[in-house]
């Protein structure tokens, strides 16, 4: 899905089956590289290995939250999953820190070719996500989504 930008119409052969198409917005469309530069930048050596664990904690908080039936909304879960990735590196987070790692989020740029295969697909598409609308709709209008 996210390899290079292609100068080329896609030729997109899909299914008359297929009546429309869901993607997952982290990973897929959009690009969350960013944040882990970041962390590296503020957490020297230990950016990536806190991102990794970091959006490991987000998925399993989301779905334990799921099968618990406490909901929360998604960026709240993201920030509970910071803090607590941060404490298991014995990073004591201080609140500003906190608020300046999740506005990264907001700045995340969409895949160079999500764009394209969003205007080129001959079929509705929609974004699947765990993410509640006050967290993910500004990350999509940031990234042109």
């Amino acid at each position: 899905m996210c390899a290079a930008r292609n100068t080329k119409p896609m030729d997109v052969n899909i299914p008359s089956r297929l009546h429309a198409v869901c993607f997952d917005a982290f990973g897929t469309l959009i690009d969350i590289s960013t944040i882990n530069e970041y962390l590296e930048r503020k957490f020297p050596t230990l950016g990536e290995q806190i991102g990794t664990e970091w959006r490991r904690k987000q998925i399993d908080y989301t779905r334990l939250r799921s099968i618990g039936s406490k909901y929360k909304p998604f960026g709240e879960v993201t920030q509970d999953a910071l803090i607590a990735t941060l404490r298991s590196f014995d990073i004591a987070p201080a609140a500003d820190s906190i608020t300046q790692i999740m506005h990264q989020y907001k700045g995340c740029n969409a895949f160079p070719d999500s764009q394209l295969v969003l205007q080129e697909l001959p079929i509705p598409w929609s974004i699947l996500t765990n993410g509640d609308r006050d967290f993910i709709d500004p990350i999509l209008s940031q990234a042109g989504i």
